[in-house]
């Protein structure tokens, strides 16, 4: 099978998705099945892929020709795509996150599915930018041959905004979670901090977590020399947030981090004194499940996803009128806990993940096989019947 795996995007660091294209790219690298695996992807994301990516005559690398603005970016969805993926003779052409989709007899088209934030959290997108990511998501989703929610509460999602799709064409097939560096983190030395992941986005909900921060703080809770490490890309959220530091008088505690290794994000899990994750809504919620891989302290709000992933293993809060109350206490008790013994996730594996991927392909594969062939013949008997 030869696979063309899409990720061109416009961040050049790591993010959720680009995470869950590289991990799938190393499972599905290794799968017996796979004869070819082209990865395709922004020129600003060439150092990501060459530092994650391993070395495999499987594996191929291609870059795009592409600019930054958005409009550019789904043109060569739409168009550029397709006559790459028939140029490479690609059986399966997977999108890393939803993207205009052509339709083609020549190559079967799936999409992952992490969320449905430009209608459940339009205000993670500028306007009118928001339109036009309900309109991409929306043709996706109609286009696509196969869909894969990266969990159940996705899928649930999915099942609201259109039942006839998520029925027809969607499955659930999680996000690879490993460690991806065996050796033991070195532990981040200084002052003691309290850890954030989050994208500056709305349904991060990082205010609350500053909030939540700035009275443990000043309640004494933690040490007054204790710290916030906020790490994740910046966004739409991004000014708000620096303002709110400034209002909650917090900025010579709060540390600003992007783009850092995957030695120095494990050396933060190990070390910090808990992950506090307060958000909105989630598709998956990555850094939970991480944070717990390493034997962090995790208090997140109580939503579907995280309960999915990590129930029994967090401190769950309920998003209220009294959140950040409760918040502030579900925090200062977890803090008495000794830090919990690092869970495993052995249905997250590479190997497993990316076997379920590729039942997925072979499946359409062969339904895009019989369709064809229903087609052709129903074609033969109409011909016969006119020329006799």
């Amino acid at each position: 099978m030869n696979l063309l795996l899409a990720l061109v995007s416009a961040s050049e660091y790591i993010s959720g998705i680009q995470r869950h294209a590289l991990d799938l790219a190393q499972g599905l690298a290794l799968h017996s099945d796979i004869d070819s695996l082209h990865v395709v992807a922004s020129p600003w994301q060439e150092e990501l892929l060459r530092a994650y990516l391993p070395a495999s005559p499987r594996l191929q690398i291609h870059f795009a020709r592409i600019g930054m603005s958005p409009i550019e970016r789904n043109v060569w969805y739409y168009t550029q795509l397709p006559r790459l993926a028939k140029t490479l003779r690609a059986d399966v052409v997977h999108l890393a996150y939803p993207m205009p989709v052509r339709r083609s007899r020549d190559h079967a088209t799936i999409v992952t599915l992490h969320d449905l934030y430009p209608i459940d959290s339009p205000q993670n997108f500028t306007w009118p930018h928001v339109l036009v990511n309900r309109a991409v998501l929306t043709q996706c989703l109609h286009a696509a041959d196969a869909i894969g929610c990266v969990s159940h509460s996705t899928l649930d999602r999915l099942t609201q905004y259109n039942s006839r799709i998520a029925a027809g064409k969607a499955r659930v097939i999680h996000n690879i979670v490993e460690p991806h560096d065996a050796a033991q983190p070195t532990p981040r030395s200084g002052h003691p901090f309290v850890l954030c992941i989050a994208q500056h986005r709305h349904n991060k909900n990082i205010p609350l977590a500053l909030s939540v921060f700035h009275s443990l703080l000043y309640r004494n809770i933690v040490s007054p020399l204790t710290r916030f490490v906020l790490v994740g890309i910046q966004g739409p959220e991004s000014t708000a947030i620096r303002a709110w530091i400034n209002t909650l008088g917090l900025v010579d505690h709060v540390d600003f981090c992007a783009g850092i290794s995957d030695a120095e994000l494990n050396a933060l899990y190990t070390s910090c004194e808990c992950v506090l994750a307060p958000s909105l809504t989630e598709g998956f919620g990555l850094p939970v499940v991480e944070a717990l891989q390493r034997g962090a302290r995790v208090v997140c709000s109580d939503i579907p996803a995280f309960r999915e992933m990590a129930d029994g293993l967090c401190t769950f809060v309920r998003l209220s009128s009294h959140g950040k109350e409760d918040f502030i206490n579900a925090a200062a008790a977890a803090l008495k806990l000794p830090r919990p013994a690092p869970s495993i996730f052995p249905e997250l594996s590479g190997e497993t993940i990316a076997a379920k991927w590729v039942n997925l392909y072979q499946q359409v594969i062969a339904a895009k096989a019989t369709r064809y062939l229903a087609t052709r013949g129903a074609d033969v008997v109409e011909k016969g019947t006119h020329l006799s």
